[in-house]
């Protein structure tokens, strides 16, 4: 009966052990995957709390920069404005036969230009120089052109210099003080 015993407490031993590694070494591994899931599901919820609280700061810092972009449009308002006129005399300086040699507005108002922010009440004033060749008379319809455009806002100076024959072109200067902000042409 010992020998029967040995064998009942053997087999058992061997159903403990086949147990062990058929039904709870499984449970065991699947057990540390749910742990692991958990874990970076922790992780996880711990990165969206802390994204939550920085959403506040994220958005007032949003916002700031969104005003500090504002502010920096506007100052370039004027220097595309700028570039407009500058483009809408060349193609009437075209328009009239005229060849642009030069266009300068003093570097004095361009970098005052560059600290203005520019508001509805205060227009911004440029004074300009275009330097042309050409003849006299399309040179007296382009000033006439200038005179009658909507950022006109006066003369300055004209220099006209002749050339000892009429087959030479003149080389003429004027000089004006633009409105900025509107060219009167339609883009």
């Amino acid at each position: 009966m010992n020998k029967r015993w040995h064998m009942y407490i053997a087999i058992v031993i061997g159903l403990c052990i086949l147990f062990g590694i058929f039904g709870v070494r499984p449970y065991l591994k699947n057990s540390n995957a749910v742990d692991a899931s958990i874990h970076e599901a922790r992780i996880q919820l711990a990165d969206f709390k802390r994204m939550l609280n920085e959403l506040p700061s994220w958005l007032k810092a949003r916002q700031e920069l969104d005003l500090r972009r504002e502010e920096l449009n506007s100052r370039l308002y004027a220097k595309q404005s700028i570039l407009e006129l500058f483009e809408q005399l060349t193609i009437h300086a075209t328009k009239n036969q005229l060849k642009v040699t030069e266009i300068t507005p003093p570097i004095s108002e361009l970098l005052q230009l560059n600290n203005v922010i520019q508001t509805s009440d205060q227009p911004l004033f440029l004074n300009i120089t275009i330097a042309i060749d050409g003849d006299y008379e399309n040179f007296g319809r382009f000033v006439q052109y200038i005179e009658n455009a909507p950022y006109f806002s006066g003369i300055n100076n004209c220099l006209i210099i002749g050339a000892e024959q009429l087959t030479e072109p003149l080389h003429c200067r004027v000089g004006f003080k633009a409105l900025l902000g509107h060219t009167g042409e339609d883009s």
